[in-house]
């Protein structure tokens, strides 16, 4: 599996490299009924207080096998997303769009035996999703 980045134009250039920090946020999502995420755990590596904006992590299903997140605004964000399948009804991923300074991405999860279709994972199925936000 992949992990995915991106960079956002640097529109603030009184920062610097070197004040810059890098937030870590491991997100446990329980899958329901009709792919339906529920968030069941989130771990952040630095309390808010550190500097950024943290408007929380959401998840939410817009289709069929496509989720869209939203996480604290940054300069770049870098995003992997795990599934715990034991009936292998998603067995990979592919980010769709991700814009670090809005805070938002969206990913599909993807069939082992038709990587090209959408799917839902199963009921009982879990998404690990850590997110790397450059603050």
């Amino acid at each position: 599996m992949s992990t995915h980045a991106a960079n956002a134009p640097d529109a603030n250039k009184a920062k610097t490299a070197s004040c810059r920090a890098i937030v870590v946020f491991r997100e446990r999502v329980a899958i329901g009924s009709t792919g339906a995420p529920t968030q069941a755990t989130v771990t952040t590596s630095k309390p808010p207080s550190n500097g950024y904006d943290d408007p929380g992590f959401t998840i939410t299903r817009t289709s069929t096998g496509l989720y869209a997140i939203t996480f604290p605004k940054g300069r770049r964000a870098w995003i992997d997303v795990r599934a715990i399948s034991p009936a292998q009804t998603v067995t990979t991923w592919n980010l769709v769009a991700i814009d670090p300074e809005a805070g938002t991405a969206s990913f599909t999860m993807l069939a082992g035996t038709n990587a090209a279709a959408a799917t839902d994972p199963a009921s009982g199925d879990a998404l690990l999703i850590r997110i790397e936000v450059e603050v």
